[in-house]
């Protein structure tokens, strides 16, 4: 195993322990927006939630965050169709709506929004 250059041991086939590592990340988020992969034309949230509010059952809508939905997902294990969200859509909204830095917003997110654990919880994509 390798030393980070710290001195502590380095995280397996990596150069740096995961201290620095977590460092070097929160300075690197300081620089460098979150940006989401599902970028969507204008237009395209509106329908997308137009159709969700006709989806039969119980639909969790997630209040000041729209600009946050990417789609629409089913599967096996829902109990009908959610709203999906983007996560890294909703990390940029908490740092500027709610004047958030990246860590406050991943926490926020993580304990009161990610946590729903009800029948129509939407679902959250890691983008």
């Amino acid at each position: 195993m390798s030393k980070c250059k710290c001195g502590n041991q380095a995280r397996p086939g990596q150069r740096t322990c995961p201290e620095c590592h977590a460092t070097y990340m929160r300075e690197w988020r300081q620089r460098k927006p979150v940006l989401s992969r599902m970028e969507m034309e204008d237009g395209q949230i509106e329908e997308i939630l137009e159709a969700a509010s006709c989806i039969e059952g119980d639909i969790i809508k997630l209040d000041g965050l729209d600009g946050a939905v990417v789609g629409i997902a089913d599967g096996f294990n829902f109990e009908g169709e959610v709203l999906a969200y983007s996560t890294a859509k909703i990390v940029n909204i908490l740092m500027e709506r709610d004047g958030m830095d990246y860590d406050e917003a991943v926490e926020f997110f993580d304990f009161n929004i990610r946590g729903l654990g009800v029948p129509g919880a939407p679902v959250f994509i890691r983008d």
